[in-house]
């Protein structure tokens, strides 16, 4: 307290830093997965959001070169906020990507199926997984229909790691295939310039004798 004229000034509070990466590395936790669970708060806010992302038709898409989808980005984070009475943040932290995966966990859609509940979610689990890491992720979502998103987009990603090592290996067996081919070419021109060569010998031998 700093006392000026008389009167006692509390001390200045330091401000958050709510500038946050969205998509920072992953950090060694500075809590368990399960304070995610404890959290007082319902999902009932995340699947609201999530139902209100699909309805106005929010680009989801993880990799998207025109708008990042940073309005679904930023619109989870700050239905947080609200939802949670937390300081408003640009992106992702440790804490609020825990928390929001804790209400993950709970979401249960009318339709699990729905492709764009499904793609909102893959986008939602995408920037978790880059901020506490796809093995805590999992293990706060168990079971659940996040959980079952987050399985599929991993079967996804080994499929697609499967098809490019199944790629690569195609290429070299081709250029394996090229260089034989490319070998066996230059074996045949040589053995018909050895081929020519003899005959040739042949002939000034032959022209030779009828002289």
């Amino acid at each position: 307290m700093t006392n000026i004229g008389g009167r006692k000034l509390p001390k200045e509070q330091p401000v958050p830093d709510t500038q946050m990466s969205l998509w920072p590395e992953p950090q060694p936790t500075s809590q368990p997965p399960q304070a995610a669970k404890n959290t007082v708060m319902s999902s009932r806010w995340l699947q609201a959001y999530l139902a209100a992302a699909v309805r106005k038709d929010l680009c989801t898409k993880i990799y998207c070169t025109t708008c990042g989808a940073m309005e679904f980005r930023r619109g989870v984070v700050n239905a947080f906020a609200r939802a949670t009475g937390s300081p408003f943040s640009d992106g992702m932290c440790m804490f609020n990507a825990f928390a929001i995966a804790g209400a993950l966990s709970e979401v249960r859609p009318v339709d699990p199926a729905d492709s764009k509940l499904v793609g909102a979610a893959r986008c939602l689990l995408f920037d978790i997984c880059k901020t506490i890491g796809e093995a805590e992720t999992e293990q706060v979502l168990g079971d659940s229909w996040g959980g079952n998103v987050l399985r599929g987009m991993q079967e996804h990603d080994d499929a697609r790691q499967a098809e490019s090592r199944v790629r690569a290996a195609d290429e070299i067996d081709a250029r394996k295939r090229r260089e034989e081919r490319k070998r066996l070419t230059q074996e045949r021109h040589q053995q018909r310039l050895a081929l020519k060569v003899e005959r040739d010998r042949l002939w000034r031998e032959q022209h030779r004798k009828e002289e």
